[in-house]
């Protein structure tokens, strides 16, 4: 296909062949020596961005343009032509002057609509020789009402008025030619301003007939590329970002990411962070910009910039950024949904009214049942009048929020292909443990790591338990905000946990003594529960704990979506068999050892690198170990291992599981709830 191509000053004029849009920007960057070409129309100054428009443009005049270079349509220019007022002549212009620069004054405080007070000063009229341009607005980023003929005067000082005082005023100042223009907007008497104030003055400047604008320090707005995260926000020690309300709200920011994906970003492996990078960016733009982020052109805005400030997450497809905003869209579109799926669970429709349900929270402290299963059946049916009188009950935790007992329901997959050179860079950035510890716990601390790395002391256990007691508090605090490698960190100052015995020790300072026991006394009505709707399904080939784990696993498993949905969290070896090898951040799963005769002969928790031994060969103990390793160390479920763990959380140790849940899940959550409602029940 042929088309004819100009340039923006219609000075050069070539014929290009290309059978694409791409070629005809590439051939038109080597022709005209653009960079980063943009192909509009000549008559109206519309943007070509698919192949399917461009060809039925071939008998059009195209304009290429390269960044930052906006077309002006003919029908676009104002002709000059005598008026009546100041804003439709743009010839002649009535301003006011002084004989030397003064400075600008700030706008005066609003007064009533009742009062005017005139300004009496001498005026005098300046005729400027250049043709007013008016810059296109979408470049601007202002409203419609905001733009005005702006001419380039020489040699002068000069306010530009509005013509009548009744209306909103624009006061600008121009000093010389191509000189910064400042605007301050005073709208009319007791009208209620758009915006609040802002602390610093928008400038523009007059650069060949086109008008930018800028603000000293918050960044373009507009078309231009986007502020970095660091202007709008700030990031805590834990990751979050915090927003800087007092910035423009026209205004896209890049998110700030947490140290670990910031810093993978700059080392180029994007792809070892690339959920966490999909993650956080979304949830940014879905709390600071909960409306603005919804078309096309803020998604390859964002795209664009983030290649610019990050070229790692460029891959192939119609624009380097392309695969990143389909995964933003994505999830932020995911985010959407469930807000909005929570908030229509939240209230009820009841005539032309909502009425907001009863909550979960006041459910559990009105329920009096003491010793019965903390359960969450979905279809459970609340009455104001004759509430039930047997209902779940969420968890107290003692010493600690509810949420820091399994600290994040997250849904993305936790196994990241980290080098151990990266995990290296952030052995530096870890807490110090001593940092609020008396001496007295620190010596403590320092002579059971000792003695637990000699073989030959006797290690009592009565005086490890009094002090993981002692330093239980802070010690949680250091967990939480551990950011990598947290099993083998752990581990290596308290070695001590490569015991499965003070590891439920641990746990049962997190519940509590009562909860805890509680837990052990379900644990085989939860099992019975099980083989009984394996016994329905006829699914009965294992009846033993690690059979019901399996069964369930099944039951569970996510069935939709590429690439790895479910796994089993067991590993079962026979004889000689050894477990796989884990790498620095593969999530924890249990190893089942047994002999050639299928009997059980010790199980261990494997991950990091790291072992953690089960003393007792019971299988409920071996589980409970497991699920001590994810709660106690605050450890998130890889996705691999959500649904089985999640059911654990809801039915054992009664705290909800908010993650995302497959279809099976729910299904079978409902039937488990029913199940182990009735072996509650008395007879």
């Amino acid at each position: 296909m042929l088309f004819k191509v100009w340039d923006r000053t219609r000075s050069k004029r070539k014929f290009i062949v290309a059978a694409s849009l791409n070629e005809l920007q590439q051939k038109g960057c080597e022709k005209f020596g653009v960079v980063r070409p943009r192909v509009v129309t000549e008559s109206d100054g519309t943007e070509v961005e698919e192949d399917e428009v461009l060809v039925e443009l071939t008998n059009e005049v195209l304009i290429i343009l390269g960044d930052a270079e906006v077309w002006e349509p003919p029908d676009a220019a104002v002709t000059p032509c005598p008026a009546r007022n100041v804003k439709d002549n743009p010839v002649s212009t009535t301003v006011k002057t002084w004989s030397a620069p003064a400075p600008v004054s700030p706008p005066p405080r609003r007064q009533s609509p009742q009062i005017k007070r005139p300004v009496q000063t001498p005026q005098v009229r300046v005729t400027c020789a250049a043709t007013t341009r008016r810059s296109p607005r979408r470049h601007l980023g202002v409203t419609k009402r905001d733009t005005m003929p702006v001419k380039e005067c020489r040699n002068e000082e000069v306010v530009l008025l509005s013509d009548s005082d009744d209306s909103g005023d624009e006061v600008k100042n121009i000093t010389g030619t191509g000189t910064p223009l400042t605007s301050q907007r005073r709208g009319p008497p007791g009208a209620v301003p758009n915006r609040p104030p802002q602390t610093s003055p928008v400038t523009g400047s007059l650069d060949h007939g086109q008008l930018t604008r800028s603000q000293s320090s918050q960044g373009s707005v507009g078309d231009g590329p986007l502020p970095t995260g660091h202007d709008v926000g700030v990031q805590n020690y834990s990751g979050s970002v915090t927003a800087d309300v007092t910035k423009d709200p026209d205004e896209l920011a890049l998110p700030v990411f947490s140290y670990y994906v910031e810093a993978s970003l700059k080392a180029g492996k994007s792809e070892a962070v690339w959920h966490r990078l999909v993650q956080e960016s979304a949830l940014f733009y879905t709390t600071h910009y909960p409306r603005r982020v919804n078309d096309a052109t803020e998604y390859r805005r964002i795209g664009k910039t983030m290649y610019e400030t990050y070229p790692c997450i460029g891959h192939d497809g119609q624009e380097p950024w392309s695969l990143f905003v389909k995964c933003l869209s994505q999830r932020i579109r995911r985010i959407r949904w469930e807000r909005k799926k929570f908030a229509d669970n939240v209230t009820k429709p009841t005539g032309t009214s909502l009425q907001p349900k009863e909550s979960a929270d006041h459910i559990n402290k009105t329920s009096s049942l003491s010793g019965s299963i903390r359960t969450f059946p979905e279809s459970t049916a609340i009455s104001d009048q004759e509430p039930e009188p047997k209902l779940p009950k969420i968890l107290d935790i003692k010493g600690l929020d509810k949420e820091d007992c399994i600290q994040p329901f997250s849904s993305h997959t936790w196994k990241y292909n980290i080098t151990e050179q990266t995990l290296a860079e952030t052995d530096d950035k870890q807490p110090d443990l001593y940092e609020n510890l008396p001496e007295e716990c620190r010596k403590q601390i320092e002579e059971i790591r000792v003695a637990w790395n000699t073989n030959d002391i006797i290690i009592n256990a009565n005086h490890v338990q009094d002090v993981l007691s002692t330093t239980y508090e802070s010690r949680q605090k250091w967990i939480r905000v551990l950011k990598t490698k947290k099993l083998k960190t752990i581990l290596k100052l308290y070695p001590c946990f490569d015991n499965g015995d003070y590891l439920l020790f641990e746990m049962g300072l997190k519940f509590g003594s009562e909860e805890y026991e509680r837990i052990r006394r379900l644990f085989p009505v939860f099992i019975r529960g099980l083989q009984q709707l394996a016994i329905e399904d006829l699914k009965v080939s294992d009846d033993d704990v690690f059979g019901m784990v399996r069964y369930m696993e099944e039951e569970t498993k996510f069935e939709r979506g590429k690439g790895t949905k479910t796994k089993s969290i067991l590993v079962l070896c026979q004889g000689s068999d050894q477990p796989p090898l884990t790498s620095v951040e593969d999530a924890p799963y249990l190893a089942v050892f047994r002999s050639e005769d299928n009997v059980l002969q010790h199980t261990c928790v494997i991950a990091n690198g790291c072992r953690i031994e089960v003393k007792s060969n019971s299988a409920e103990q071996a589980v409970l170990v497991l699920l001590a390793v994810y709660c106690c160390f605050q450890l998130e479920y890889p996705k691999e291992y959500s649904q089985i763990l999640g059911i654990f959380q809801q039915y054992l140790l009664g705290i909800p599981y908010m993650g995302i849940k497959s279809k099976k899940y729910l299904f079978f959550s409902k039937r488990l709830a029913a199940k182990l409602w009735t072996l509650q029940s008395p007879e």
